[in-house]
């Protein structure tokens, strides 16, 4: 991406991403045209973008489909990995509550409507292998 450079595409019928001199903006319009909403985003994901504050901070997950936001507190650890379905309506989060299981946040429609798990971790996760952790079994 050149820093002169201005781009913008359309991710849903009513959301448009615009990135120019190294920010990207979503802005979100109403059925009439008007600018409902408009912010910094750090990630554009089918179905929701992140927006990031300083590390360890809250990430901001905002619905593309649908009008709704999720504040996820910061944590430590690896409970890095986040998706959606693209017409916004399912979120999961996944949280590593200790090591070697995984559990998950399922949000419908941005509310938290289910925790599932906790499950252990499959033992081929090669994230765990390439940073030397290995997996534990947990009894």
């Amino acid at each position: 991406m050149s820093l002169g450079k201005l781009e913008t595409y359309w991710i849903s019928p009513n959301v448009v991403v615009s990135t120019a001199l190294g920010r990207t903006t979503v802005t979100w319009f109403s059925k009439d045209g008007s600018i409902q909403r408009q912010t910094a985003a750090s990630q554009i994901q089918p179905g929701f973008i992140t927006t990031t504050g300083q590390q360890g901070s809250n990430e901001t997950i905002w619905g593309t489909n649908e009008d709704w936001k999720i504040v996820l507190p910061g944590r430590a650890g690896d409970s890095d990995y986040i998706t959606s379905t693209p017409d916004s309506r399912v979120f999961i989060e996944e949280l590593d509550p200790q090591r070697g299981l995984i559990t998950l946040n399922v949000y419908l429609h941005g509310k938290l409507t289910n925790t599932v798990g906790p499950f252990l971790r499959y033992k081929g996760d090669m994230k765990d292998y390439m940073l030397g952790r290995g997996v534990q079994t947990v009894s």
